[in-house]
């Protein structure tokens, strides 16, 4: 019957039953460098590794830190700053000073801070003394 013998297998496979030798080959060690150019995140320097030309395939290369260049300080352009003179009440002692920053008109007194890093440090008649980024300077009065 034909059904009987889809179930049954009567074939069976050869078994080798000789021991395979297995060659196996002999792989070269990999010609690889890593690259280690990133920062040390503890002495915040930047790590490089040189090797001296050896015969020795095992030695391990050395690393070393290189010192980066010291970076140019960055020269910040003052803002426009024009003085305009003082408004007063005659009831106070408080003068407010009139300025002009890049185009936009300010009503401060001595010792306030005007924008980010512009403080009024001194206020005359005459002119005006602001303080910007660690750096001094005096606007005289507009029209004089």
């Amino acid at each position: 019957m034909r059904v009987k013998s889809n179930f049954e297998a009567d074939d069976t496979l050869p078994v080798n039953t000789t021991a395979a030798v297995m060659k196996r080959k002999i792989v070269k060690p990999d010609s690889f460098r890593l690259q280690a150019n990133y920062r040390d995140p503890f002495s915040g320097k930047l790590a490089t590794t040189e090797t001296a030309p050896t015969t020795d395939p095992n030695q391990v290369p050395i690393a070393t830190t290189v010192k980066p260049p010291k970076p140019e300080p960055v020269v910040v352009p003052w803002p426009t700053i024009k003085y305009y003179g003082l408004v007063r009440k005659t009831t106070s002692n408080d003068p407010r000073t009139l300025i002009a920053i890049d185009g936009y008109m300010y009503k401060v007194k001595q010792g306030e801070q005007v924008l980010d890093n512009i403080f009024i440090l001194k206020v005359t008649r005459d002119y005006v003394q602001v303080r910007y980024r660690k750096e001094v300077r005096t606007f005289e009065k507009v029209g004089k």
